[in-house]
């Protein structure tokens, strides 16, 4: 089978409307545009999202309030035990972070490295890490 050779399923697909072809089309005359304005323009097209039509924009007349923590949130690398496996069968004897950054798991960055999943490990092995979660941990404790 080739893309060329790919056809819809018969019954999946509607004809195209044909627009602004005169009243007998159902579609003429302003071809469902309306009578004026930006939308009903050759070169028009709507304004963009949050544009009041030239007054104050609408994002800056709602209040903002609350407390974000966005800034200061603990960001992680984040390692799967599937990955561990894989380091395993490759070599790794223990899992630290210049392990990981040598089979570039993950990048040279400050984060913390955090270990997530529950499956099984290929075999024991030392992991070295900031945080584990608790599926992780019991996975590589025992």
């Amino acid at each position: 089978m080739k893309l060329n050779n790919l056809k819809f399923t018969k019954g999946s697909r509607k004809d195209a409307k044909t627009w602004a072809r005169g009243f007998g089309s159902g579609k003429g005359k302003t071809a469902g545009r309306g009578q004026a304005g930006q939308n009903s323009r050759n070169n028009g097209g709507g304004a963009r999202l949050g544009w009041n039509g030239g007054t104050f924009n609408i994002f800056r007349t709602i209040p903002k309030s609350g407390f974000t923590n966005a800034d200061f949130r603990q960001r992680y690398n984040i390692i799967t035990i599937k990955q561990i496996n894989v380091l395993i069968n490759n070599g790794a004897e223990v899992i630290d972070r210049k392990t990981l950054e040598e089979f570039r798991i993950i990048n040279k960055n400050k984060f913390p490295i955090k270990v997530i999943g529950n499956e099984k490990l290929v075999k024991k092995i030392e992991v070295n890490v900031d945080k584990m979660s608790a599926g992780a941990q019991k996975a590589i404790q025992g």
